[in-house]
């Protein structure tokens, strides 16, 4: 009795140290929806749909645009505050932008810049 005791009470502890490790690297909640985005290349600017899904947990957030041209923008932060920026899997990088409602990135020696409205779910 006393042995299955200690293997039930080992077995609820590593069950419970693993739930602890699994939990302090995923994210506490998403949410999803519909956006607005903006391509801005030399030639014009133009309005795109996208869909916005944005993440966030206590140490991290994650925010992925999906466009409707098919370009896919990440944008992600993490406890150190180190924000990085994926183009279509390409490290980008972000612009500070005139107005608060829309942040913009882009990628290395490329002229395009990709803009999308913040979310507000």
């Amino acid at each position: 009795m006393n042995n299955l005791l200690q293997r039930l009470l080992s077995q609820k502890y590593l069950t419970i140290f693993i739930a602890m490790f699994i939990s302090t690297h995923a994210y506490a909640g998403c949410d999803s929806g519909e956006g607005v985005c903006k391509v801005i290349t030399d030639q014009e600017e133009i309005m795109v749909s996208c869909q916005v899904k944005v993440c966030a947990s206590a140490n991290d957030y994650m925010i992925k645009w999906h466009l409707a041209d098919g370009t896919q923008i990440v944008e992600q932060a993490g406890s150190d505050d180190v924000m990085t920026v994926t183009i279509n899997g390409e490290i980008g990088g972000g612009f500070e932008s005139n107005s608060d409602e829309w942040s913009c990135n882009s990628l290395p020696g490329v002229r395009d810049l990709y803009c999308m409205k913040q979310p507000s779910f």
